[in-house]
């Protein structure tokens, strides 16, 4: 551990460093490093309380337990101060947007060529009358030569031009079911990620569960409420409790509230839709922030 560099935040939340670990435990022996001092290395997630890393307070010939522990899941995370944010990758809200509203266009448009190349069905109600009201066999042969006819020409049709066009509504429908996977994939990286940002400040539940849960039938129903309206209300609370999180993006927990309220609502879903994008949006913008900022906007990263 001696050959690794350390890093330190100051009173004034400055960087300081590198360091070697013996001094870091000279530093933590004189007071000069505090239990809750945020310290780092190349090795560690992020910013870590100097009083959780083995070795600082204990070779120092301390063992004060450190007043900001990592929060559980679920346990309120200390407030005030810089808020360690996990590194993350940045989301497109553009490319989730796009892709979405793409597929149902060209799902829509697929659906739509596949009708008009179809040719109609023969009627052949005339015919049926005929040959049931006929009295002699020629009368009969008469009615089934115009059904021949009538069928011939049906299979003419089908199998020309208008199988071609059939045939490419049919592609059309593959790329939109693609482009709706794609879409419906992606969502879930949004929530995961964004789910992944709250972990140091005592979120409710992991991005592992938030996303999975969503894949068990009936109770997902109940574990969407959780999962978006949730998420806002943690990072409405996380927010307001850091100092450098001030101009981070704000969430509205009324909108997540609304939007999930809803799509469960068949009559509204079409609102569900269009507020379930904003709420998106809030989720990407949040995220995107935090990867901007990536360990409470101090250098270093993992």
């Amino acid at each position: 551990m001696s050959n690794v560099q350390w890093f330190y935040s100051d009173v004034q939340q400055q960087q300081q460093g590198p360091l070697t670990f013996d001094q870091i435990q000279q530093m933590a022996a004189t007071g000069q490093i505090q239990p809750n001092t945020l310290i780092w290395n190349e090795n560690l997630p992020s910013w870590t309380a100097a009083s959780s890393v083995p070795g600082v307070f204990n070779s120092a010939g301390q063992t004060a337990p450190s007043p900001y522990p990592a929060p559980a899941v679920g346990q309120v995370a200390p407030t005030g101060g810089h808020y360690p944010t996990p590194q993350v990758k940045k989301t497109s809200f553009a490319l989730w947007i796009g892709t979405y509203l793409a597929s149902l266009i060209l799902i829509g448009i697929a659906m739509a060529a596949i009708i008009a190349a179809a040719p109609a069905a023969p009627d052949y109600s005339e015919e049926n009358r005929k040959m049931s009201q006929a009295e002699t066999e020629q009368e009969i042969r008469e009615a089934q030569e115009a059904i021949n006819r009538k069928t011939e020409e049906y299979t003419k049709e089908f199998s020309g031009e208008s199988v071609a066009g059939m045939g490419a509504g049919a592609l059309g429908l593959f790329l939109g079911w693609a482009l709706s996977v794609f879409a419906a994939v992606y969502a879930y990286i949004i929530l995961y990620r964004a789910w992944l940002i709250l972990q140091p400040g005592g979120a409710r539940t992991t991005p592992g569960k938030a996303v999975g849960f969503c894949f068990i039938p009936f109770f997902n129903i109940y574990w969407i409420f959780n999962v978006y309206v949730g998420w806002a209300t943690d990072w409405t609370r996380i927010r307001s409790s850091y100092s450098n999180l001030q101009n981070a993006p704000q969430a509205s927990s009324g909108l997540f509230i609304a939007s999930v309220v809803c799509l469960i609502t068949v009559i509204l879903m079409p609102i569900g839709i269009i507020l379930f994008m904003i709420c998106k949006k809030q989720m990407c913008d949040t995220i995107n922030y935090c990867s901007a900022n990536p360990n409470g906007g101090m250098t270093g990263s993992f």
